[in-house]
């Protein structure tokens, strides 16, 4: 389907949706360095986690700054005449003059 008047497309990146996906990294990476500071104090207070666990935050950030990344990069919204139109995720500028 094609819009009757292409030059009032305007588009914009994802890059304001990808915002969210940063926060909760550096939230992510924070919870993990907790871990790690506090490995000093579990020798006297064992109730303290192991600081191996610290690693599953810092993944889970890193998985996080990789779709904030994508998202940024790669996704495209597309507001025209017809309505809001979200075009995929993946390889968008395959099938799309981006």
């Amino acid at each position: 389907m094609s819009v009757a008047e292409p030059q009032k497309e305007l588009r914009f990146t994802r890059a304001g949706q990808a915002v969210v996906f940063w926060i909760a990294a550096a939230a992510c990476v924070m919870a993990g360095l907790v871990f790690f500071l506090v490995a000093p104090y579990r020798a006297d207070t064992p109730e303290l986690p192991h600081p191996a666990w610290g690693l599953v935050p810092i993944g889970l950030a890193i998985l996080l700054m990789r779709l904030a990344w994508h998202c940024a990069k790669h996704a495209y919204l597309l507001l025209s005449p017809i309505g809001v139109e979200i075009f995929p995720f993946f390889r968008p500028g395959t099938n799309m003059q981006v």
